[in-house]
């Protein structure tokens, strides 16, 4: 009695359990994408489409050839004929690729494209899309997202570190702010990253090094700051480009882009001589710091590939002399810009009636001329006489105070 008592009870326990599954079975059926229609269900992309659509103006769109514009044909449409509309790409029964760049779509970035999880290719830059990006992480299959020259606001939309395939990511000409995510470094893939004329801030992160090739990385006219890391060195690629920034300290050794880019912010110290020997370099830009010194370049600068800028520094006339193509012969440097002035010294009183004062405008170089001028009136003038490194007074007086500068000339060099 009681083994039938059990079977009973597994046979009960059997019907229940097959009661159950007949009343899940449909709903796993109503969830499954039909045959043939790839990794979403048309239904589901033709929605997504008409919001996409509807969402941007579409009927204000510069170009919407095939897209239908009516209720009627939105309801007879199908993703076999979504395939011939303007910039929309079907492959494998999904869709794989919308471009609309330049097409005056408008209003807040459309959320509803992550449903497109089949998406590759997603260009909508050049139009008056705002607001925030959306979360990626749906968008596993995506390849390239270029959404520059927009209005784009916020900081860089999460899981992107998440897109194992993520091979470009154009942003560039937005408002974005905060920082570059460090979970960048985890798309090995990464070939292109342009952020370049937005608004993100804060240090650099070390992980983009772990990028094992990245050809080309914009990210200048932002408001980075801090030290540029030395991790960067690892970093391959043609275009390195982190100009207009508030980057400082020194500049890395071994930086190895062909085209570096480093401008206009607050990086000091000496120039590496890793750079003057470099194989690799063609084009150094890093006017507008706050370096002091030059290596010496082999080749010399104007004589091989190398195109060298480096006006707007700090830099005396030890740097020039070692890269004169012919010494004693003068050599026009004004094509790297002018050198910025250091600011003019002043001379107070001496706290001690008669004692004496030395003012110290000695800078690099082997053949320089000093010719030491006081400011009278707003203009510098010439102090007769005054041509030695150091201005020297045996006793200062009230009369003496003022400001004071070196100009400094050197023989076969005309910055």
């Amino acid at each position: 009695m009681r083994q039938n008592s059990t079977y009973a009870s597994f046979r009960r326990g059997l019907r229940g359990l097959f009661g159950l599954l007949l009343l899940l079975g449909p709903l796993a059926c109503w969830a499954q994408v039909p045959p043939g229609q790839g990794l979403v269900a048309d239904s589901t992309e033709l929605r997504v489409l008409r919001q996409f659509y509807q969402a941007t103006g579409g009927e204000q769109w510069t170009a919407s050839t095939h897209w239908p514009t009516t209720p009627a044909q939105w309801v007879a449409a199908t993703l076999a004929s979504a395939a011939a509309w303007q910039d929309v790409s079907v492959t494998g029964g999904d869709v794989t690729g919308l471009s609309l760049a330049a097409n005056h779509l408008r209003g807040p970035f459309p959320a509803c494209l992550t449903r497109l999880t089949g998406l590759s290719f997603l260009n909508l830059s050049g139009n008056q899309l705002s607001g925030l990006l959306p979360d990626l992480r749906p968008l596993q299959q995506l390849q390239y997202l270029i959404a520059r020259d927009n209005q784009l606001t916020g900081p860089l939309p999460t899981g992107l570190g998440t897109l194992a395939g993520l091979n470009t990511l154009d942003l560039a000409d937005n408002r974005l702010t905060g920082r570059l995510p460090g979970e960048l470094g985890r798309c090995q893939g990464l070939r292109s990253l342009v952020l370049t004329n937005n608004q993100l801030s804060g240090p650099l992160p070390d992980s983009l090094a772990l990028i094992p090739y990245l050809p080309y990385c914009y990210l200048g006219n932002n408001r980075f700051s801090g030290p540029l890391p030395t991790a960067y060195t690892k970093l391959l690629g043609s275009f390195f480009i982190v100009s207009g920034n508030a980057l400082s300290g020194p500049i890395p050794a071994g930086l190895q882009a062909a085209y570096l880019y480093l401008s206009d912010n607050h990086f000091s110290g000496a120039l590496p001589a890793s750079y003057a020997t470099s194989a690799v370099l063609e084009q150094l830009v890093i006017q507008g710091n706050d370096l002091t010194q030059l290596p010496a370049f082999t080749p010399k600068p104007g004589t091989g590939r190398l195109l060298l800028y480096f006006g707007q520094n700090l830099l005396a006339f030890d740097s020039f002399e070692p890269n004169q193509r012919t010494p004693g012969v003068s050599q026009d440097w004004s094509g790297s810009g002018l050198q910025r002035q250091a600011p003019a010294d002043t001379l107070a009183p001496a706290p001690v009636t008669g004692a004496g004062a030395q003012l110290n405008g000695r800078i690099g170089g082997a053949h320089n001329h000093y010719q030491w001028q006081r400011q009278v009136g707003g203009q510098w003038v010439d102090m007769p006489g005054q041509t030695q490194p150091d201005l020297r007074w045996a006793a200062v007086t009230a009369a003496d105070a003022g400001l004071y500068r070196t100009a400094v000339t050197n023989t076969g060099c005309r910055p």
